[in-house]
């Protein structure tokens, strides 16, 4: 086999293995941008459900306080759809690792906004006991449960980000050991592709060059005969 042939050969293989590498480096490097990205938003998510939690806190105060021992009027939304977490719940896509409590989020939510409203009417006629009674046994059970719903879905999203650090450390880890171990697997093949297909062939080739100029030497044409 030609030396230019072996050397086309040993390149060849060289360049495959380099495309399949930068093929795998690429693929790592995208997934760590992901988890990177994710991680960026989750914070912003949790702070999100801590927000609403207040936020509903003072709602219930406003109609506890304000308005059945205050006497003011209730101006908070009675309309589920129409408070900040109804404003969110309804726009939002969770993903998987948040579905279980967001589904379970829905219905004590409405729950608070009814009794809401049965509480305002209740004022509205005088009946102070009435409305007492509903806050008690409606607006604070399902108010505890909503509470309860956002918290889960606060802890579970410092979970993801805790997975998604850990995630980008390990993914982090491997890139540095798939470079280390392609960098010594091509150091090793181009040692052994210039060692078999150039520095063996040349050797040889230069061998037989000194054979044949050492039978010249001596008069001895006949070596170049035969080659």
């Amino acid at each position: 086999m030609k030396i230019s042939t072996k050397l086309t050969i040993g390149i060849s293989a060289l360049s495959a293995i380099l495309i399949l590498v930068a093929a795998l480096l690429f693929w790592v490097s995208f997934r760590v941008s992901e988890l990177i990205l994710e991680v960026e938003k989750l914070p912003e998510l949790q702070s999100k459900f801590g927000t609403l939690t207040i936020q509903h806190y003072a709602w219930a105060e406003a109609l506890g306080v304000g308005t059945m021992l205050m006497k003011k009027p209730f101006t908070k939304a009675l309309d589920p759809t129409k408070c900040d977490l109804g404003k969110w719940y309804y726009s939002y896509s969770p993903p998987n690792f948040l579905k279980e409590p967001f589904e379970k989020l829905e219905e004590p939510h409405k729950l608070i906004h009814a009794s809401g409203a049965k509480i305002v009417e209740a004022i509205n006629r005088g009946d102070v006991e009435t409305a007492t009674k509903i806050y008690q046994e409606e607006t604070t059970p399902n108010l505890e449960k909503v509470r309860n719903y956002l918290t889960d879905m606060r802890l579970k999203t410092k979970e993801k980000v805790d997975q998604n650090l850990i995630s980008i450390n390990s993914s982090i880890n491997n890139l540095k050991n798939i470079v280390i171990i392609v960098f010594s697997v091509l150091i090793l093949l181009t040692i052994f592709v210039a060692y078999f297909f150039v520095i063996k062939p040349l050797k040889s080739s230069f061998s037989q060059l000194i054979a044949v100029a050492d039978a010249v030497s001596r008069g001895d044409f006949s070596i170049i005969k035969d080659k």
